[in-house]
């Protein structure tokens, strides 16, 4: 449990300062959401036992837990060329936490 927790603060961090990064001006509650979403998901993530590799079953339901951030991101806004990035940012979180 410890470890989830620890898994989940760190990629938390992560996606704060990428979203800092990449944009400057983003809102704090933009910000915290998707710490939030990233501290969660990394935490439920580690926790879970879905009968492939923890690489694999970290990437897959990483990637599963994104889908409505890219139809929010990506789909209704219609910014396709946010697409790529999110799901590469996905993976690389994915494997981090799957690591």
């Amino acid at each position: 449990m410890r470890n989830a927790f620890l898994i989940g603060t760190i990629v938390a961090i992560l996606e704060g300062l990428l979203v800092f990064s990449a944009d400057p001006t983003a809102s704090m509650w933009t910000l915290i959401q998707g710490m939030l979403f990233w501290f969660s998901c990394g935490f439920v993530v580690t926790l879970a036992e879905i009968g492939f590799s923890k690489m694999f079953s970290s990437i897959l339901l990483t990637e599963l837990l994104n889908l409505p951030w890219y139809i929010d991101l990506v789909v209704i806004p219609k910014h396709y060329s946010h697409l790529i990035p999110l799901i590469i940012a996905s993976l690389v979180f994915g494997g981090m936490i799957g690591f």
